[in-house]
């Protein structure tokens, strides 16, 4: 695709581990990312929370919320013009 090789992208995340004040097997994460190329004016940012809980070697789950922003507009030139999704799920290792 013509113009996408002046792409740039970062990503910034913090983890929390929350053992720490008592609650063994929870991890807070932050997240927030961002992505752009000039000659197609994409400008996409990102944010995310997600809190992953691990009770034994067999069950575990997590649930996230995501928000992606289109800087923008792009939605009449093939972008989704961004979204907000929160998504649970729960693991199990057999």
């Amino acid at each position: 695709m013509v113009g996408w090789n002046d792409e740039k992208a970062y990503q910034l995340k913090a983890v929390v581990d929350m053992s720490d004040v008592g609650i063994e097997g929870l991890n807070i994460t932050m997240l927030y990312g961002e992505f752009k190329s000039a000659p197609v004016n994409v400008r996409m940012t990102e944010w995310n929370i997600i809190a992953t809980y691990v009770y034994n070697n067999v069950l575990g789950g997590d649930i996230s919320y995501a928000k992606l922003n289109d800087k923008n507009d792009n939605q009449n030139s093939g972008s989704d013009a961004g979204y907000d999704r929160f998504l649970a799920r729960l693991n199990y290792r057999f």
